[in-house]
């Protein structure tokens, strides 16, 4: 029997060997501190650690270890006690008050942080209008994968000619996806005639805000109704360059000549911006905080502004010529436009990069990508959170900021100029123009 045990004694010395040689490693270059909340450092956040941290609070033995202490004090607030375990509670249930896209912060459970976004988009491009016809998109407003619309003017070939009874065939100025195919639609009031449509606010099924030259429309549910200044004390006179809404009665239309209009619900005000460039781009998370910038290059003349409205006035943080080289520690470029998903902040794009500026900012701001070449200009930009940002314009360039990293999506380039750009949770779409054929196009991209 001996004999027989002295045969295998070498594998089995071997093997016991680098058991121990491998259990050595681990504890070795194990960190012991890897997550807050995980007490037990098992890899997981589970009732067990909710056990042992109100071991630890009623001063049951074992005393804890440095490492529990730590982890244990998952706010960071030098103290272990009934807070800590309600945000153990939280992270085990996924119910720990942090919006969409963010989870609690790796340094203190208790705050929140941007998770980043896939940059992986599927895309499909529709062309609508007939080649030739000069169609022609400005805005895009998704809704959800099957209800995304389409503004502008869209010729195809039964427009814009007599039919069989001698009626005039007016063309279309939007387009309705259902999921499965695009519905062409004429907006314009009872008696009225089709115009092309600059822009378009959906606040819901019955309440749907489009901008037709200096006057806004809307829809109900039931019929489309023309605002003017005889009939509604609409303080026209400026083209409609963009219209937002934070509620059904707190809406902004933006134009021309530095206008911005402001609906309560019942009544339309013109309010003081002191500039009169044409404002394009508009943003905000409530009343007292929105964001417009807008610029007068593209009628020949050299100024861009950045406003910001505080609730009370509208405060300049710039106005004048654009910097067109990068000045640091200030905001540089061409003010293309702005997106905000934060009371305190808000991302500017400008030809020259991205910028996170605070709400006190004078013109300061740090360019999260200095250096980058956009290799055009940035027409349209749309979000839903801060780490999930959609940009883009010339050369049907489009760009997605997932809160680390900017991705340039190549397999849709040279489509034609983008205009328009929106996106919710699981769809993309951006609108634009192929110049070669004189048709429209729509990007529709899926996650």
């Amino acid at each position: 029997m001996r004999n027989s045990l002295l045969k295998i004694s070498p594998h089995y010395f071997h093997i016991t060997a680098c058991f121990f040689l491998i259990l050595f490693c681990l504890i070795l270059f194990a960190n012991p501190r890897e997550q807050l909340g995980d007490v037990n450092n098992d890899g997981d956040i589970n009732v067990l650690d909710i056990v042992r941290t109100v071991n630890i609070i009623l001063e049951v033995d074992p005393p804890p270890t440095d490492y529990e202490l730590w982890a244990s004090d998952v706010n960071v607030d030098a103290s272990i006690d009934v807070t800590d375990i309600i945000i153990i509670v939280q992270v085990i249930l996924e119910n720990d008050d942090c919006p969409y896209l963010y989870s609690p912060c790796s340094e203190n459970l208790s705050t929140c942080c941007p998770d980043t976004t896939s940059h992986l988009v599927s895309w499909v491009i529709d062309t609508l209008g007939a080649p030739g016809m000069y169609s022609w998109l400005n805005d895009v407003a998704v809704i959800d994968e099957n209800n995304i619309w389409v503004v502008g003017e869209i010729h195809t070939e039964d427009t814009d000619q007599f039919d069989s009874t001698g009626t005039w065939v007016q063309p279309y100025n939007a387009a309705l996806w259902d999921g499965e195919e695009w519905e062409l639609e004429r907006i314009m009031p009872p008696g009225g005639y089709v115009q092309s449509i600059k822009c378009i606010d959906y606040i819901s099924v019955n309440d749907i805000w489009f901008g037709k030259g200096s006057l806004p429309i809307h829809w109900n549910g039931t019929a489309y109704y023309l605002f003017t200044p005889a009939e509604d004390d609409y303080p026209g006179g400026n083209i409609i360059s963009e219209i937002y809404h934070n509620s059904p009665d707190d809406i902004f239309i933006i134009g021309h000549n530095g206008s911005i209009i402001h609906y309560d619900g019942s009544t339309f005000e013109l309010m003081e911006t002191g500039v009169d460039v044409t404002l394009k781009s508009i943003t905000g998370t409530g009343l007292d905080n929105v964001w417009v910038s807008g610029d007068n290059l593209d009628t020949g003349g050299n100024e861009h502004t950045l406003l910001h409205y505080d609730g009370e006035q509208w405060n300049t943080i710039i106005n004048g010529p654009p910097t067109w080289s990068e000045v640091p520690g200030m905001i540089s470029g061409v003010l293309d436009g702005v997106y905000t998903d934060e009371p305190d902040s808000v991302y500017i794009f400008t030809h020259l990069g991205m910028y996170k500026v605070s709400n006190e900012t004078d013109g300061e701001g740090v360019n999260l990508f200095p250096g980058i070449d956009w290799e055009s200009v940035i027409r349209s930009v749309s979000g839903i959170t801060g780490n999930d940002i959609f940009f883009g314009g010339g050369l049907s360039k489009l760009w997605h900021y997932n809160g680390e990293s900017v991705h340039l999506y190549l397999e849709i380039l040279n489509q034609g100029g983008i205009y328009s750009i929106d996106n919710n949770q699981n769809t993309v779409c951006a609108a634009g123009f192929v110049s070669n054929t004189a048709q429209v196009f729509v990007l529709r991209g899926y996650r």
